[in-house]
């Protein structure tokens, strides 16, 4: 059951705790209940006679009862105390607890099925998503789009995840007007790449190559308008074998 109670019924008490007990003698409680009050949610429990403190779960939901206000229910992003360690949990406008995907105020989060912030790579139903760690009033999680940083220290590939959902790309994608390719790992093809019986070429920015490449001081090969290596094909008067190189023909 849930009580609404306004300004007029609110009294503060100061005690030599310092605590803050609230007057509520027009209702009586039978059982547990939910009291509205102007600064928040909080649960009465009738068999202790005072404001209950810390996880409560209700409905096939957890809520968290904030003992540092008097055990008001927690909604957003906070950080919660648990054996020395501190975590970040989000709790939606109604005080429940949330697990997997989460919107806050625009930013997308993923929650543990415990609830506590996720950060890094994220595999979610056969599809992979990165979630950056962002300090501000402790380490808070953010769905990460678009290019994400090299794979470790010295390498030359990146990631790239999809603007509008956050998946990670994997095949052929075009990206500002360029085709790149991203292996089963998500990162980026460069240099010469076997794919799907044919031969590509990818310059260091792992962009798609067309046209004329060379290949060592004396070789050159010709990729087609798809970015293949032609074959066993004449070109601008030159031959191109069965391996793709070029002879000129005189």
């Amino acid at each position: 059951m849930k009580h609404f109670v306004g300004l007029g019924k609110l009294l503060m008490l100061t005690v030599a705790s310092t605590m803050l007990f609230f007057s509520i003698s027009t209702v009586k409680a039978n059982a547990d209940s939910w009291w509205k009050y102007p600064s928040g949610w909080y649960l009465w429990s009738d068999s202790s006679k005072r404001w209950k403190t810390g996880w409560e779960y209700e409905n096939g939901n957890w809520y968290y009862l904030d003992p540092n206000r008097q055990g008001q229910m927690t909604t957003g992003s906070t950080i919660i105390p648990i054996y020395n360690n501190f975590y970040n949990y989000y709790f939606d406008s109604a005080g429940h607890m949330k697990t997997g995907w989460a919107n806050d105020n625009g930013r997308w989060l993923y929650l543990h099925p415990d609830g506590r912030f996720t950060y890094g790579w994220v595999y979610d139903k056969g599809i992979w998503y990165f979630v950056y760690p962002e300090m501000k009033t402790g380490w808070l999680g953010n769905l990460q789009t678009g290019w994400l940083g090299k794979a470790y220290p010295g390498s030359t590939s990146w990631y790239y995840l999809n603007p509008s959902n956050g998946h990670m790309s994997i095949g052929w994608q075009k990206i500002s007007g360029s085709w790149y390719y991203f292996n089963g790992s998500g990162l980026t093809a460069i240099g010469w790449q076997y794919i799907n019986g044919q031969w590509y070429y990818f310059n260091d920015d792992a962009t798609m190559k067309t046209g004329w490449q060379q290949y060592g001081n004396d070789s050159w090969y010709y990729l087609g308008s798809s970015g293949a290596m032609l074959r066993n094909t004449l070109v601008d008067y030159s031959w191109l074998g069965n391996d793709g190189r070029s002879t000129l023909i005189k």
